[in-house]
């Protein structure tokens, strides 16, 4: 029979040689704590959008979205003006030094101001994604658009696409990926490095200020952190829910509760 200190050492062993594994694998996991918002759009009926990283982000129809097939289940089509889901009080209020924004969205059949917004509409520290404005993709943060991403790229439209908007006032850069390939990559100056942040003001997801996005959203997520590639290409192949929601209760993050319970036994 083990003693206690053999069965812990045993233990220590063990946890060393599995924290060695996945350590060695590049892939680490999504820190529960950066996760702003998930919206998988898994309804399939009704007028409201449940925020599932149970932060409270939910939002509810305006106008009349229909749901629809998406690229994970099912997801939400904004053809129509006026359709927006709008969220009563986001919860990235407190100031953040990175963001990253994902979605997949299949592009309707115009390139004229549809946009995918998230914008509080006051404040000079704003997060918004033009998609597209005058045939660009813009990502802009602060009163002034300090990443003018590239133009829209024709084949866009009617494709399912992923998309990953990524932003570092720490680095000073904003980034922007189109199916995991470099799509605008941008440095600011210093003195256009405002902390991401919103106000407790109404959040729309494709719409503002009377614009309404055109197309197909699904599978959208908002991280108050830059996420490392191997991450946004999980989040793209295997949906949120299985990477941002699993990697919170990952081995990696089971691994540190199970140290910590040893450590109290000493």
């Amino acid at each position: 029979m083990y003693s206690t200190a053999g069965k812990c050492a045993v233990v220590c062993v063990s946890l060393v040689i599995l924290w060695s594994i996945l350590a060695g694998s590049g892939h680490a996991a999504i820190d529960p704590e950066s996760i702003v918002a998930i919206w998988t759009f898994e309804e399939g009926r009704g007028e409201e959008v449940k925020d599932v990283s149970g932060n409270g982000n939910d939002g509810f129809f305006l106008g009349k979205p229909k749901w629809v097939d998406g690229q994970f289940g099912t997801g939400l089509d904004f053809r129509s003006l006026g359709d927006v889901v709008q969220i009563p009080k986001f919860g990235l209020v407190a100031p953040t030094k990175e963001v990253t924004i994902t979605f997949w969205t299949e592009l309707g059949d115009t390139f004229n101001c549809d946009i995918l917004s998230f914008d509080p509409l006051v404040g000079d520290n704003r997060i918004t994604i033009h998609f597209p404005w005058g045939n660009r993709v813009v990502w802009q943060h602060g009163t002034d658009q300090h990443s003018a991403g590239a133009a829209m790229p024709k084949d866009t439209l009617g494709n399912w696409e992923f998309w990953a908007f990524l932003g570092s006032t720490k680095g000073n850069y904003m980034r922007v990926l189109r199916n995991m390939e470099e799509f605008d990559f941008r440095e600011d100056t210093p003195e256009n490095k405002p902390a991401f942040r919103t106000s407790e003001q109404n959040w729309g997801i494709a719409g503002r200020r009377g614009s309404s996005y055109t197309g197909v959203i699904d599978e959208l997520g908002v991280f108050k952190e830059v996420l490392i590639d191997d991450d946004i290409r999980s989040i793209m192949d295997k949906g949120l829910e299985q990477t941002a929601l699993a990697e919170a209760v990952s081995p990696l993050a089971k691994l540190a509760t199970t140290w910590s319970r040893i450590k109290a036994q000493d």
